[in-house]
């Protein structure tokens, strides 16, 4: 578990923050580790890739790599899809992209909507939305390549 905690005294403010986390309460709760949480926070400092028509992409760091790496990753990429750092959400969705996990499509399509017509251009907005774009057409590719024409597939693709 991660925590923030900050303090103010007079025009001084000290934040401190770590993380909490045993082997038992990781196996009982299911919530990545520490590092793992350090690493998918740090996506938001990623670089971008190759620039295409004005939108960056992404790429393989070895963040991205140590993520991917790890299936315990996949609730903390979930949850950074909700997050108001675009660079986050989108390296967030691509690294489920890469991993083939579907557990965050319900999380980045009201993601995406929510992106599609927000204040000026912005180069991270473009990001996002064309990361979490990809991760959404990658899951329907996966889910019709594996049969998956199943309700319960239906069910998932339609967020429920």
């Amino acid at each position: 578990m991660t925590f923030t905690m900050t303090f103010a005294v007079g025009s001084l403010a000290l934040v401190l923050s770590g993380c909490t986390s045993t082997a038992d309460k990781q196996k009982t709760t299911g919530s990545p580790d520490c590092a793992i949480q350090k690493a998918v926070d740090a996506l938001e400092k990623e670089p971008f890739g190759a620039i295409d028509l004005g939108t960056p992409s992404p790429f393989e760091t070895s963040n991205v790599k140590r993520i991917i790496s790890d299936p315990s990753a996949v609730p903390a990429l979930v949850s950074a899809i909700s997050s108001d750092q675009l660079v986050k959400v989108g390296y967030a969705a691509y690294c489920l992209e890469l991993m083939q996990a579907p557990n965050g499509i319900k999380a980045a399509r009201l993601k995406l909507q929510s992106l599609q017509d927000v204040g000026q251009p912005d180069y991270r907005r473009f990001f996002a939305r064309n990361c979490l774009s990809e991760y959404i057409d990658a899951v329907s590719k996966l889910r019709q390549s594996s049969g998956s024409g199943s309700t319960h597939a239906a069910k998932n693709d339609a967020g429920q």
